[in-house]
């Protein structure tokens, strides 16, 4: 009996967990190019699960993204709550290659950023 009880907790408790390991609606709203106020030839385009960086209209490079809510990111123990979520990106052909940050802010007009492992923001606006 004990052990169907620890069985169902467990499931329980990995049911409420995966819950929050993304979130659909910032998914969404993710999704379309941003510009950085720091210097507005650099932008960061979403497109289904790919980030491209991109400088003087430029592509630089691709890489596929994620959204969580999971420690550590990119080997950084980051605090967990349902407040908070993280954008990783990792490069498909070095996946060594990696970026997290813990987002900060996102609206439909407004993406705010800051490395995991720096401090300081990143701000970016919607391209219309």
């Amino acid at each position: 009996m004990k052990t169907k009880i620890r069985i169902i907790i467990a499931v329980a408790i990995c049911s409420v967990l995966s819950s929050f390991t993304n979130n659909p609606s910032q998914e969404a709203t993710i999704i379309g190019s941003w510009i950085s106020e720091a210097d507005s030839n650099y932008k960061m385009v979403f497109n289904g699960n790919t980030c491209t960086w991109v400088y003087s209209g430029q592509p630089n490079v691709t890489y596929t993204f994620t959204l969580s809510n999971t420690s550590p990111q990119c080997g950084e123990i980051v605090p967990v709550t349902t407040e908070l979520n993280y954008l990783k990106l990792v490069n498909p052909n070095n996946n060594q290659e990696q970026y997290c940050y813990e987002i900060y802010g996102l609206s439909e007009t407004t993406l705010t950023l800051r490395p995991v492992d720096k401090s300081g923001f990143m701000v970016f606006n919607r391209q219309p």
